[in-house]
């Protein structure tokens, strides 16, 4: 389907403002290693997408939590949906012209403007061309949705990994099965067999991130938390990128090395925070912000923990990776059941002491908003006053950022601070 004029010199341009980035960063004293880490490891990604064809590897457009392991074993280079095409309309400030072309094509708004953003970049043909699209509904209906236009905007081969609802005995073996499958078609694409040896390495690297991913849980229940608000998103984000990779160790271990440094000075913290779902990708600012003026940090989120019991077996791989799709984050309490989301919000609570939180209400969220109710009046029963805030993952002009401001701080007055 031709849609426009291929423009791949804009995403190398991308990666220059990447470049600059992270050499801005590595002069700046206050940034941390894991600071310059996270935009080293941003650019090595994005740099790996424009050199792909060039070194001879297939390009893969994959859907979020679309398992990386597998992807890497085979030596794909992998094109995360839900990151790049956002992060190039952020940094070339491009984000409101994606969605402009998304609505031309026809996609309405109430469709979640992520997925908007990467209709939009694809219909530009904004990065090298990929050979095969893999995507999943592991999160949410619209991740069910994307990876079929794609397949068409691009005139490429698709697989859809299809998830069992629930994560029992004949759900796992399903989940196997079409693991397999996903083998079988990446195999087809990269020409070449899967190395078993590989994807058992890719597994321990996965293995030793959720160790690391736990361990930063940890120290999270300290008080003050050593961990800030805009870290775990850089977290979340590696481990999109790099899970499966010995990238997203160094990063985690990184992380953890900083917040258990003796002696380190941790912020002011007056208000422990609940953070429910994700804040605006656009706007991390707002955190520094709210740290800076309320002495509020985000000291856990249901969305991002809770790998529940996952743990790697050797001897069954796929399996292994099977049990870690279902007991992945935000897969486990947004896929449903409802009742893991609930419940990991009300431990959560208890256990990192948290004395309020946001809910990030994001327009086209189907998923997420569908839960806000329930959400809130279990926590309003555990004395957890919760500020819904209306706002979009990715699109600044839903709502102005001095208007959450001026909620957040409504939100703030009637909490009190020195509630915390």
């Amino acid at each position: 389907m031709d849609t426009a004029t291929r423009s791949p010199s804009r995403y190398a341009d991308m990666v220059t403002v990447l470049e600059r980035i992270w050499q801005h960063r590595q002069g700046s004293p206050l940034d941390s290693p894991s600071d310059h880490l996270y935009y080293k490891l941003l650019l090595n990604y994005n740099r790996r997408i424009l050199a792909a064809h060039g070194e001879g590897k297939r390009l893969i457009a994959a859907g979020i939590y679309v398992p990386n392991e597998i992807i890497y074993a085979l030596d794909l280079v992998p094109l995360h949906l839900e990151n790049v095409p956002v992060t190039y309309g952020i940094l070339m400030g491009e984000g409101s012209d994606l969605l402009a072309t998304a609505k031309s094509f026809g996609l309405a708004p109430e469709i979640c403007s992520n997925h908007r953003t990467i209709a939009g970049f694809f219909l530009r043909r904004l990065a090298p061309p990929v050979d095969a699209v893999v995507w999943t509904h592991l999160l949410c209906d619209n991740t069910a949705k994307i990876g079929g236009l794609l397949t068409k905007l691009c005139g490429v081969p698709g697989f859809f990994l299809d998830r069992p609802y629930r994560a029992n005995g004949a759900g796992l073996a399903y989940l196997v099965n079409q693991l397999e499958d996903l083998i079988a078609f990446l195999e087809r694409i990269a020409g070449r067999r899967l190395d078993a040896a590989r994807l058992e390495a890719s597994l321990d690297y996965s293995r030793q991130m959720v160790h690391l991913s736990r361990e930063l849980d940890k120290l999270r229940m300290r008080s003050p938390s050593p961990i800030s608000s805009r870290k775990i998103y850089q977290l979340l984000f590696i481990s999109w990128l790099y899970g499966g990779c010995a990238e997203a160790v160094e990063f985690y271990q990184t992380v953890l090395n900083e917040a258990s440094t003796p002696g380190r000075i941790a912020p002011e913290e007056r208000t422990r925070i609940l953070s429910l779902f994700v804040a605006p990708n656009y706007a991390w600012k707002l955190l520094d912000w709210l740290e800076r003026e309320h002495g509020a940090r985000f000291v856990a989120d249901p969305y991002h923990c809770h790998w529940g019991g996952w743990s790697y077996e050797s001897v069954d791989p796929l399996s292994s990776l099977a049990r870690k799709m279902l007991a992945t984050p935000a897969c486990r309490q947004l896929h449903g059941p409802v009742d893991n989301f609930i419940q990991d919000c009300l431990e959560d609570a208890h256990v990192y002491r948290a004395r309020a939180a946001i809910y990030w209400a994001h327009l086209g969220c189907r998923q997420a908003c569908g839960a806000i109710r329930l959400v809130k009046d279990r926590l309003k029963e555990a004395g957890i006053p919760t500020l819904v805030l209306d706002c979009d993952i990715s699109d600044p002009s839903v709502i102005g950022l001095d208007e959450i401001k001026e909620k957040i701080d409504g939100f703030f007055e009637t909490i009190g601070e020195a509630g915390a």
